[in-house]
């Protein structure tokens, strides 16, 4: 007769040690899991970034009108024809660029234009319609 009634507890352990390890592999995926979510829904709702004003022209749907322009201080320049205003686009490092190029403007006329500001561009028009839809297509 084999009696090993050391057998039994170890395969307790074996089996308890498994358990413990699924438990803490399921803990972890769910914490993952919830940070990614926070991360996504962090940024869900900021506004978008272009790497040139003609990704911008693609969101806003000018893209048969868009033109390459020249322009001090900015990344990018361009600029497209919305319900026949003209919209001057730009992009930036970040948007403190933005801020002290929009600031530093100077402009032929004196009436300036409106002008949106995102964390990396510039849309500029004289008209508050055509910038209304612009800032809608732009997000």
């Amino acid at each position: 007769m084999d009696v090993t009634p050391a057998a039994r507890p170890t395969g307790i352990r074996l089996r308890w040690s498994v358990v413990l390890s699924v438990v803490a592999a399921v803990v972890t995926l769910f914490v993952v899991a919830v940070a990614a979510g926070k991360q996504i829904q962090a940024h869900a709702n900021e506004p978008p970034v272009y790497s040139t004003t003609r990704e911008m022209a693609e969101a806003i749907g000018c893209t048969s009108s868009y033109v390459d322009t020249v322009s001090a201080g900015p990344t990018s320049a361009g600029e497209c024809t919305v319900n026949g205003e003209r919209v001057v686009l730009r992009t930036f490092r970040n948007i403190g660029e933005a801020m002290v190029w929009l600031d530093g403007v100077v402009w032929a006329s004196e009436e300036r234009p409106l002008g949106g500001i995102g964390p990396n561009y510039v849309v500029q028009t004289y008209d508050s319609e055509t910038m209304n839809a612009v800032s809608a297509a732009m997000g």
